[in-house]
Parts: C-alpha cells; sequence; structure tokens
C-alpha cells in the first residue's frame, strides 16, 4: 500500500503538468453603491429662510427662499436655471442658463437688486447693474412683478439689448445668440410644504454661489462619498444617473450628459477614460470635479470658483 500512493501521486502531478492553463475569471464589480439618507441643505445666502416657493408658468425652474419680516423688510432669494437658444456659432443649439439674484422687499413689497458687483457671466441679473420690482404675496401664492432694470455699461454698449419687463414672460436678451446671451425671470410663485425647505434644491442644478462656498464640498459631498450620493443630490432629468454606469460599454473619451449641454456653461456629464466611468463633472462657469474609483467612490473633489 505504501508504493501505491507515491505512484499514484506522480501520475497526478504529470497529468497536471500536461493539463491546459485555466485563466481565472474576472471578478465582478462591487454592486451599485446606495445613496447615503438626504441631509437637509440650504443654497447660500445671508438669512435664514422660512419658506421655499416653487415657480409657474415659466420658461425654465425656479425657486425662491423667503426670509421672516424684520423691521418692516422681508429678504428673499431667487434661483432659477432656465433653457435659451444662441444661433451665433451653434446653428440654433439650446443650452441652459442659472443665476441667482437676492433683495429685500419693503412693507409696500417694493425691492431692488444690486447686480453691479459681478463679472459679465457671473452677473444676478444678465446686463443689469439693478433691477426692481414688486412682492406680493396672497396665500400660498406669491407673485414678483418687475418694475425697471438698469443697463450695466457693457450692455449699454451692445447694440439690440433689450429687456421686456411686462407682457406675457420677463426676458432679458442682449440679442448678440451668443453663450449666456439671455435671462428669463419667474414671476409666479407656490408655496411648497415645510419639509421642502431643505430638499427643493436638489431639483436645480449647481449655481455660482454653491461652487464658490466651500473648495472642500459641494452640496454636502465630500471625498469618501459615492457615485449614488451624486446622484441623489442633482437633477436626473432622464434617469440616466440611475443605471450602474460601469454597465456601459464606452469607448475612451465618451461621456454622459445628465443635464444642460457640454456647448454651453450649465452641465453635468459623466465621463469614462479607459473605457470606465471615471468623473463627474458639474459645471456653472466655475466647475466642481469628483473622481471616482472602481467601486463608483469619490477619491478627490476639486472645485474651482470664477
Amino acid at each position: 500500500m505504501k508504493r501505491i500512493i507515491p505512484f499514484i501521486l506522480a501520475l497526478l502531478l504529470l497529468a497536471a503538468c500536461g493539463a491546459e492553463p485555466v485563466e481565472a475569471e474576472a471578478s465582478p464589480p462591487p454592486p451599485m453603491p446606495t445613496a447615503s439618507p438626504l441631509p437637509d441643505y440650504i443654497p447660500p445666502m445671508d438669512f435664514e429662510p422660512v419658506s421655499v416657493w416653487q415657480a409657474e408658468h415659466f420658461s425654465g425652474r425656479a425657486l425662491l427662499y423667503l426670509g421672516a419680516e424684520e423691521d418692516g423688510v422681508t429678504p428673499f432669494k431667487v434661483y432659477s436655471c432656465f433653457m435659451y437658444e444662441v444661433t451665433d456659432y451653434l446653428d440654433g443649439n439650446m443650452l441652459m442658463g442659472a443665476r441667482a439674484f437676492c433683495a429685500e422687499a419693503a412693507d409696500s413689497g417694493d425691492f431692488s437688486v444690486d447686480c453691479s458687483n459681478r463679472g459679465l457671466w457671473l452677473e444676478p441679473v444678465l446686463g443689469a447693474s439693478a433691477l426692481t420690482g414688486k412682492l406680493s404675496v396672497d396665500g400660498d401664492r406669491l407673485t414678483l412683478e418687475y418694475t425697471g432694470c438698469e443697463l450695466a455699461a457693457w450692455a449699454e454698449d451692445t447694440p439690440g439689448f433689450e429687456y421686456r419687463l411686462s407682457g406675457g414672460q420677463p426676458v432679458i436678451d442682449s440679442g448678440t445668440g451668443e453663450n449666456d446671451s439671455v435671462q428669463y425671470l419667474p414671476t409666479e410663485f407656490k408655496r411648497l410644504p415645510d419639509e421642502y425647505l431643505g430638499r427643493a434644491m436638489y431639483w436645480m442644478p449647481m449655481f455660482e454661489e454653491e461652487a464658490s462656498a466651500s473648495a472642500e464640498s459641494v452640496r454636502g459631498l465630500r471625498v469618501g462619498d459615492t457615485y449614488a450620493d451624486i446622484v441623489a443630490r442633482f437633477p436626473n432629468p432622464l434617469d440616466i444617473w440611475s443605471r450602474d454606469p460601469r454597465s456601459v460599454s464606452a469607448p475612451d473619451g465618451w461621456y454622459d450628459t445628465f443635464y444642460g449641454s457640454e456647448a454651453g456653461t450649465v452641465f453635468a456629464a459623466l465621463f469614462y477614460e479607459g473605457g470606465v466611468p471615471s468623473t463627474v463633472l458639474i459645471t456653472c462657469c466655475s466647475y466642481a470635479s469628483f473622481q471616482l474609483d472602481g467601486g463608483l467612490n469619490i477619491t478627490q473633489l476639486s472645485v474651482s470658483a470664477r
């Protein structure tokens, strides 16, 4: 019996030496991460809002945050995004714009927006040094009526620049057909339920105020969070974000645009490198870049503010 066992072992070794090598199958990627519970989030503003209102009858989407009245003055801030057409070099492409302005309404409802401290692409109101209007509230309805606009120096020197503040959709149009050359202004708002105060901004694209608020975080997102957390905190109109991006067989340099257009200044896109998802880029004039690893975890966050 002792002689048989070494003989059998020798046969097994010979068989192993003659066998074809078997390549180990690649391990499947880890499952798609799930988003963490959404924290309450209020975008940057100089007051504590007590309610949030959503625009109606508007060529885009807008939120108005309203503060508490104090000494006869009520602060508010409007975040609005809208689609506009450019013809100068893109042959009629639709792009997304996003601008925010704030003001204080007096007891009479009159307000004035100071727009003089920003550069051309960062102006709260396109081509304006001041915007005046009247705010009124009737139950769960709020109205902004725009009464006047003082043009900035560059706008006065631009042939064809015009603003239409009454009759239908208020719009400011530089007449140039270029990038960021149009701004639509919201007028009618409805109050959202109180529980939306800390959640409503997740329906909106990124704004300049958010990009410049912190170099380490955007909407509470930090290194160590996941792609799923990004998905939960920005618009997802086509539901593209919800699928596992690793399931896409993408060539090098491929990208999926989630909102806006990469030809404009306001968009969000997932870029692939070496055929795998590598970076989420979210832009206004400034931008935030989220680097992803194979498990779709955020390994690096870079914010570049204009």
